[in-house]
């Protein structure tokens, strides 16, 4: 097992997976990231203005979270009024 920056345990075929592809922000459209906030919680944020979701997970893996806010995020369209 390997350590990473936020301290979290991953096995090494978990370090192998790619990050799920994200959509440009609905709001100001620079790109997105997503990571792990914590040892159960992952982050989907935009790098220029902030906005983001978070999640928190308990029975399933964090990179099933991380899949699940993503989803969501590419789902915004940013058309609220």
């Amino acid at each position: 097992q390997i350590k990473n920056r936020g301290g979290v345990r991953m096995t090494a075929p978990n370090i192998l997976n790619k990050k799920p592809k994200l959509r440009d922000c609905p709001f100001c459209g620079s790109s997105a990231e997503v990571w792990q906030s914590g040892k159960n919680k992952a982050r989907v944020r935009c790098r220029t203005c902030h906005i983001g979701i978070e999640g928190k997970v308990l029975k399933f893996s964090v990179e099933w979270l991380e899949q699940k806010l993503a989803d969501k995020w590419n789902r915004r369209d940013g058309s609220y009024s």
